[in-house]
């Protein structure tokens, strides 16, 4: 071979070894650099006329030198190729040593060939570690994670899907469930459902089925599951995740069943029922507030305001109300107001109103219950009870007046007698003269008992009186701080009238007992009368005077009786 053949291949040679970005270089078994391409000088940073000679140990760090010579050891010794990495200023280079042999099979050069790998290395770094976060999330999962194939075989299962089904790991379950539709279905059926709805659709969502435990109890499962098919579309196997729910399902059966049970209580109830929203319409109303109201279905008073049912004059009162319950402010829970029916008709409505969560929205549930008759016989009652009361009045003042006319006269009388009686019997032995006396004195007396007893009637009268004000009195005040923010100036009011109701009572000191008024005071009238006399007319003409104004009072209950 010429010369110029030989240069010419030499430079085929570098031409080659150039058109590489890798290192490329040929060393002695001492590391002495007999050849190098660019690539190579561009990594020390210097030129290939003066890496040529130089040793290949001295360009590399002292922590890499004593690796880097036992790798090329061990290429001399085995007279094979040695791969090995090595990390050099954050990058990780790959070196490949290939030993080249005289002609007499010799070792006597090493080529070596070095590839930056670094972004590889990143890479299977970056892919190591998403490996292991989706296998700790595999792992720790709460829901069941699978694979299986479609004939009924697991393939994979994390530790969470074993639990679910009452197994100890994914291993026994792998090994125990050798058909998944006959030995965890509850029905082998659905499980067919949920293959054919795959295969069609090629995914499902919160597909529900009853499952079997390894201990045979039965639980409700929540499927999401999809198709894996290869490049060609073939289906490989199905993969999904499943939740227990049986929790919620038997929530959901509880919920059912209650609301059911209420429904049909609120539906057959006696008194309307309504429930309000924010907006102040009817969301929900059952079958006996369409009765109360004279309508044909809920449809026509569903989405209509409160106010469709509530009689023009108390609109604004009833609006009112609302809200300021709406806006936190006090309100009354239970009040009365006049409703109008569809056609027009006036009725007497009591409400009950309270707060509460509907649909995870809050409103107000509202009884209704028509207090028309009650409202009538109050009424009636009430004009009675003032026609009575009047006409008691009267008798009182009547009978008052009497009272005080006969008291000073019979005294008169009886004085006179007194005098008279001791002269007129030493005068006179006439006998007649003497009953006549007798029986004046005795009528006197009679009537002078009949005037304190009077008086006696009066008093309890007034106790009574000063009694059942007062009991009304607590009661304006209950219905009062119902209404709350009372002003202050009213309470002051309130306590220098039973103040002034106090003075009107004998002992205002004295212990009390509850006593049933009407036998009481009919017991003490004819004890009264029994003692002074088994006269008839004077115990009738008592229990008609005191009686009827205990009635009248309203006290048809009980007293409070002084011990």
């Amino acid at each position: 071979m010429c010369q110029r053949e030989l240069k010419k291949n030499e430079n085929d040679v570098h031409a080659l070894l150039n058109a590489t970005p890798e290192i490329a270089f040929l060393m002695d078994q001492h590391g002495v650099i007999l050849a190098a391409n660019e690539a190579t000088a561009r990594a020390y940073h210097t030129t290939v006329q003066k890496l040529l000679g130089a040793r290949v140990y001295d360009l590399i760090p002292p922590e890499l030198d004593s690796h880097a010579r036992t790798k090329a050891l061990e290429a001399v010794d085995s007279e094979a190729p040695v791969r090995f990495e090595m990390e050099w200023k954050g990058r990780f280079l790959d070196h490949s040593l290939y030993m080249v042999k005289d002609e007499n099979q010799q070792v006597t050069r090493i080529a070596v060939y070095v590839r930056d790998i670094t972004r590889r290395k990143r890479m299977e770094a970056e892919l190591q570690q998403a490996e292991e976060k989706y296998r700790k999330i595999y792992e720790n999962a709460t829901e069941g994670i699978f694979q299986s194939t479609f004939e009924g075989r697991m393939i994979s299962v994390n530790p969470s899907f074993a639990r679910i089904h009452g197994f100890d790991s994914p291993d026994e379950l792998i090994r125990t469930v050798t058909d998944i539709g006959k030995q965890l279905w509850a029905d082998p059926q659905r499980r067919l459902e949920m293959t054919h709805l795959l295969r069609n659709q090629g995914s499902v969502e919160n597909f529900e089925s009853r499952m079997r435990r390894k201990d045979g109890s039965l639980q409700w499962i929540s499927i999401n599951a999809r198709t894996v098919r290869d490049t060609q579309g073939n289906i490989l196997y199905l993969e999904g995740t499943m939740r227990d729910i049986t929790r919620r399902k038997e929530a959901a059966e509880a919920l059912a069943e209650s609301e059911e049970r209420y429904r049909t209580a609120i539906e057959h109830s006696n008194d309307g029922v309504a429930i309000i929203n924010k907006n102040g319409r009817h969301q929900y109303v059952n079958r006996k507030f369409v009765e109360m109201f004279g309508y044909s279905s809920p449809e026509e008073i569903i989405g209509e305001p409160v106010t469709l049912v509530v009689h023009p004059e108390d609109r604004e009162r009833v609006s009112t109300m609302n809200q300021r319950r709406w806006k936190g402010e006090p309100a009354p829970s239970r009040y009365e107001f006049n409703g109008i029916t569809k056609d027009g008709q006036t009725i007497f409505i009591e409400v009950s109103v309270t707060g509460t969560v509907y649909r995870n929205e809050p409103v107000l549930l509202v009884y209704f219950r028509d207090v028309s008759e009650r409202k009538l016989a109050e009424e009636a009652l009430l004009r009675s009870h003032k026609e009575l009361e009047h006409l008691n009045r009267v008798k009182t003042k009547a009978v008052n007046h009497i009272s005080h006319e006969l008291k000073t006269p019979l005294a008169v009388i009886q004085g006179n007698l007194r005098v008279l009686k001791p002269k007129l019997e030493s005068l006179a032995q006439d006998s007649s003269l003497k009953r006549i006396l007798d029986a004046l004195e005795r009528n006197t007396q009679r009537l002078l008992r009949i005037q304190r007893e009077t008086d006696e009637i009066f008093e309890v009268s007034q106790e009574v009186e000063v009694s059942v004000l007062t009991d009304e009195m607590e009661l304006l005040r209950e219905r009062l701080d119902r209404l709350g923010n009372v002003p202050p100036e009213v309470w002051s009011h309130w306590g220098a009238l039973k103040e002034w109701l106090g003075r009107h009572s004998k002992d205002s000191t004295e212990q009390f007992q509850a006593i049933d008024l009407y036998p009481f005071v009919r017991m003490v009238v004819e004890r009264r009368s029994s003692a002074l006399g088994t006269e008839g007319w004077s115990t009738t003409w008592k229990a008609r005077t005191i009686l009827p104004y205990l009635w009248t009072r309203g006290l048809s209950g009980r007293l409070w009786r002084a011990f």
